[in-house]
């Protein structure tokens, strides 16, 4: 937020030590494209406010992780739109944490969602936490690995049937 706040000040690089807070996961190394007009994600690309131009463009290689899209996982704040923000790119790394869900998250054709540590999801409504869509596309191309799920509340941790087989992950 500190980047945008002073678009007349641009360089080409920065580096940033979180999101909301320092340390917090959010960070990292972006650049200034003068040109671009890519739709912001809140993640990987961000606008500046009217009537300046160009984004800000996250420097990376490989998966995305949600707190560059604003995910807490304390286990308190709702996690939903990150989670889903960075399920969006492709492949995804979970950081330690919990996760609250609170509606289901869509995969879009075929991905990865990795846990690295304790990255647990878990919700306390009567949700499917994940599910395939644009089958059969999918039905053949994700992976979840790592991964715990807290399902005392859920309706189902995923929905089997449209291509989502949670492999190595926790009950």
């Amino acid at each position: 937020a500190a980047l945008l706040a002073n678009p007349n000040d641009i360089n080409t690089n920065y580096v940033t030590a979180g999101l909301f807070s320092f340390n917090d996961g959010g960070g990292g190394q972006f650049y200034y494209d003068k040109g671009a007009t890519t739709a912001t994600n809140l993640g990987t690309v961000f606008a500046f406010p009217s009537p300046y131009t160009g984004r800000l463009k996250r420097v990376y290689l490989g998966d995305v992780d949600p707190r560059w899209f604003g995910a807490r996982g304390d286990g308190i704040t709702d996690d939903t739109d990150a989670v889903q923000a960075a399920v969006n790119m492709v492949n995804v790394t979970v950081s330690e944490g919990t996760y609250l869900l609170t509606t289901n998250i869509a995969i879009y054709g075929s991905g990865r969602i990795r846990g690295s540590g304790r990255a647990i999801f878990t919700s306390q409504l009567p949700i499917t936490m994940f599910t395939a869509t644009n089958a059969p596309y999918a039905k053949y191309n994700i992976e979840l690995e790592g991964l715990i799920f807290n399902g005392n509340h859920v309706a189902s941790v995923a929905e089997i049937g449209y291509g989502l087989y949670p492999g190595n992950s926790g009950t």
